[in-house]
């Protein structure tokens, strides 16, 4: 009798389990980030408070500029919920900082988002300093990712 009490339980935990839909908490975001043959690029966000990356010790140190380049998941309410790397020069040495402030970013819609529809979007940052001892891979490699 213990056991069919228990293996009944379960029986509803597992029910339970099955029944709970998460489908609200879940947004469908609109890709904008493959236009490059439109002749209007569209956005339906815009930063409203964006503070500049810190620029790491490390690539201070090395007299090293650099960037990094994301896709950026921009949720109804305009934080950032979620991102993807697409490019960062030299390897990974900016991306800590970059993604510390844009987890600070705030957006907001503009007047093609009324709707306040969440979205895909390309961000690219670049962390510049004078004398910099990559400069001309520096622009090679940033010129086309960032488009600033």
């Amino acid at each position: 009798m213990r056991g069919m009490v228990y293996f009944a339980f379960v029986l509803l935990v597992l029910a339970g389990c099955q029944a709970t839909d998460n489908s609200a908490d879940k947004q469908d975001y609109l890709d904008l980030t493959n236009q490059e043959n439109s002749d209007k690029p569209i956005s339906y966000w815009t930063e409203n408070y964006s503070p500049v990356p810190a620029f790491p010790i490390s690539a201070a140190k090395k007299s090293l500029s650099g960037c990094v380049t994301l896709s950026v998941n921009i949720n109804t309410h305009g934080k950032i919920d979620g991102y993807k790397v697409i490019h960062s020069y030299p390897g990974e040495v900016f991306v800590p900082s970059v993604l510390a402030a844009l987890k600070k970013w705030r957006w907001e819609p503009t007047k093609e988002n009324l709707e306040r529809v969440p979205a895909i979007q390309i961000v690219g940052l670049t962390l510049e300093i004078k004398d910099a001892k990559n400069k001309a891979d520096f622009r090679k490699q940033c010129e086309a990712f960032v488009q600033s």
